[in-house]
């Protein structure tokens, strides 16, 4: 290039300064020659296979990297804007599952808009590289744009195959795949975001990593062959066949095989990184939180659909009115956490933590415990984390506490409320009786100095301070928690009364009891399954039964119920959403910490008084 040309930081204006100016100096005559445009298309190409995607499978390099690449040099080089090229594979993916899952012909033609969205997919990385615009970030959202329109596109696949007479077998399966799609989404982004290598190497464990097996040369080339074709670059290739060949069922249960082994593969991954045991723990959630999906969809898939649409029907906009039953024990369990932090932070905080912490609790799949580090961060802004976290684990404890004896009262006095056979009476007594002793054992642990020493622990662990002081939470502190937290659980009773009124039922005391007991035994027996899921609708339809009410009617109940649940939830995430924008809580942040530098600053004359 001549002497004075100007510098250009992307490979595309460096290929339009080669262009613009097609002549070069040769070192050896130092002289000028006209530069072949020839040799900037290979330059072009070079570059392009440098920087750009390189497939793992045949099927990749073959048919999908030629057109991709060829793609992608043109976007570089006519300047197209990422952010409009970007999310172009999404929407063509989500068009395809919609043409797939609507129309019996879509299947033909969302199979090519499934290879068009790969290529389109693939030129936008391309791009992004050759611009020199590639980073850790956006190839994390390209691969969680690209996987979740994967599996809108195979779900999509599977309700085309059931809607042509495939059996009920799909609808499960949809409901575990919908699942499994969620939770690689997820912990694509939870090993991007914890491990050393970041995305790439999140990537490179989906796209190439497989171990060979042992044994003879013939059964490692079946099993390569096989892992070459359950691997994701062999999807553009292959959907569009399945796709063009009629073949929905064969296709969903293909992809079903290949996100089980998507799944494994980066299971493995995880097991040798830093946080195994959490990721660990959190696939078993998956597992009960899929096996509570499955629950619902069993019970909804074996109700009459015209009896359980009337009875959504009847509640129509009327539920909206649940919308404000949460403020009924929001405010008294944010009461129970600021007695025990002592009033230090203003209450108005402590609402504010309670509710966007709860809202954590509901969505994490982690029983109930999602929200907890999240509300000692924001309490650790206005007094020290060791009295936060003391703080938190203590209303945990009072939490579990008031469920146990909550859940012992309901049991207890179901019987005389409601008329039961003899044996299931003296079932709810038993269980209700072993309530009560572990409601007596919790008593002893949260008035114990197990809650010092647990904080201790974890602060310990997580090297954020050493020095925990031991302290016992008295007895009128205890009882006053208590008392608010029995009071917060007690307007479920309203809650329960109101969905009846909904369905056009006028209840007694009895009835309402019944429920909320089959609700409290369903959590107390299956308290592994996250939030209760498909749990709590279960014992709810077997209560309707017992009263002698439509089961589609429990159904509703407990699907409405379930509405509140997830709409409570994302109340929450909205509020702390707006408070971060706003910057609530900022000020009085600033405030505590002056505060707690000043009173810092008064004891250090008397301090040096006395060493002196």
């Amino acid at each position: 290039m001549r002497d004075g040309a100007p510098r250009h930081g992307t490979v595309a204006g460096l290929l339009d300064a080669l262009r613009a100016d097609s002549h070069y100096r040769n070192a050896a005559d130092d002289e000028y020659h006209r530069l072949d445009p020839a040799a900037v298309r290979q330059v072009e190409r070079d570059l392009s296979d440098e920087l750009g995607w390189q497939p793992a499978t045949a099927l990749g390099r073959r048919i999908v990297r030629p057109l991709s690449s060829r793609l992608g040099r043109w976007l570089a080089r006519h300047h197209v804007p990422l952010w409009l090229v970007q999310p172009l594979p999404v929407a063509v993916l989500v068009t395809a599952a919609a043409l797939v899952a609507r129309h019996p012909e879509g299947l033909a033609i969302g199979g090519v808009l499934f290879l068009l969205a790969t290529i389109l997919d693939h030129a936008a990385l391309d791009q992004a590289r050759l611009l020199y615009r590639d980073s850790e970030r956006r190839q994390l959202l390209a691969a969680v744009g690209r996987y979740m329109g994967y599996g809108a596109f195979f779900v999509a696949a599977g309700l085309n195959a059931y809607q042509h007479g495939g059996p009920q077998t799909y609808i499960y399966a949809i409901a575990a795949s919908v699942c499994m799609w969620g939770y690689l989404t997820l912990l694509m982004i939870r090993l991007a975001a914890n491990e050393g290598s970041g995305i790439a190497e999140v990537l490179d464990t989906i796209h190439l990593h497989r171990e060979r097996q042992r044994g003879t040369a013939w059964i490692n080339r079946i099993t390569g062959w096989v892992g070459n074709l359950l691997k994701p670059d062999a999807f553009p290739v292959l959907v569009p066949l399945f796709a063009l060949s009629g073949m929905a069922g064969p296709l969903f249960w293909f992809s079903g095989i290949a996100l089980t082994g998507i799944l494994i593969a980066l299971l493995r991954l995880a097991s040798s990184g830093a946080e195994s045991k959490a990721i660990s723990r959190s696939a078993t959630t998956f597992l009960f939180y899929t096996l509570g999906v499955l629950i619902v969809v069993w019970l909804v898939t074996n109700m009459p659909i015209a009896d359980l649409r009337a009875a959504i029907e009847t509640v129509g906009p009327s539920a909206a009115w649940l919308l404000l039953m949460p403020v009924t024990w929001a405010i008294p369990f944010a009461l129970t956490l600021w007695i025990l932090l002592d009033r230090r932070v203003s209450f108005r905080d402590t609402l504010y933590t309670q509710v966007t912490g709860d809202a954590f609790n509901n969505i994490i799949p982690l029983m109930g415990l999602g929200g907890e580090p999240y509300k000692v961060s924001h309490l650790s802004k206005f007094i020290p984390i060791e009295d936060a976290s003391r703080a938190i684990v203590e209303s945990r404890l009072i939490h579990a506490l008031s469920g146990v004896l909550f859940t012992a009262l309901v049991l207890g006095i179901t019987p005389f409320s409601v008329e039961l056979e003899p044996g299931m009476a003296y079932g709810l007594g038993i269980l209700s009786g072993l309530m009560v002793v572990a409601a007596i054992g919790l008593v002893w642990i949260t008035r114990s100095q197990v809650p010092s020493r647990a904080t201790g622990f974890v602060l310990n662990k997580l090297k954020l301070t050493d020095d925990i002081r031991a302290q016992q939470l008295n007895w009128r502190k205890l009882n006053l928690a208590l008392l608010f937290k029995l009071i917060g659980r007690s307007s479920k009773f309203v809650e329960l009364w109101l969905i009846f009124l909904l369905l056009g039922y006028t209840p007694s005391f009895g009835d309402v009891v019944l429920v909320e007991a089959a609700i409290m035994g369903a959590a107390s027996i299956f308290f592994v399954m996250p939030q209760g899921l498909g749990v709590h609708e279960l014992g709810i339809t077997q209560a309707f039964r017992m009263l002698g009410l439509s089961a589609a009617d429990g159904l509703a109940f407990g699907l409405i119920r379930r509405a509140r649940v997830v709409s409570y939830a994302l109340t929450g995430l909205m509020i702390l959403l707006v408070g971060r924008t706003v910057g609530f809580g900022s000020s009085r942040f600033r405030e505590a910490r002056e505060s707690e530098s000043q009173s810092s600053t008064r004891d250090l004359p008397a301090t040096s008084e006395t060493l002196s």
